[in-house]
């Protein structure tokens, strides 16, 4: 996980390395989704990880205001052994049997 936070943080040449700068200015532009992507390709980051590190850095920077509502489940963690049987008893679905945001 180390070296791959370093490989992640080693392309954020535009924001003089510092992970915090790079998520503050995609937070503000509404790159939400772009980052919570960016952030879960980091070795042993998955969804709950990059949704609690999301979620701090809303909350210490009060930015809750730049947060649009669609955008509030990026901030959510969700155990994976919640979203699992979640799946299996299909709550997660839509009248139409399409996946839909909890």
């Amino acid at each position: 996980m180390v070296s791959s936070t370093i490989c992640f943080i080693s392309k954020l040449k535009s924001d003089e390395f510092n992970i915090v700068k790079y998520t503050l200015k995609k937070i503000k532009s509404k790159e939400i989704e772009d980052l919570y992507k960016e952030l879960k390709e980091i070795k042993s980051v998955g969804d709950k990880i990059a949704s609690f590190f999301l979620r701090e850095v809303v909350c210490i920077w009060n930015l809750e205001s730049k947060i649009d509502e669609c955008q509030q489940i990026y901030l959510q963690p969700i155990d994976t052994w919640v979203e699992k049987i979640l799946e299996k008893i299909e709550i997660d679905k839509g009248k139409n049997g399409k996946k839909k945001l909890i």
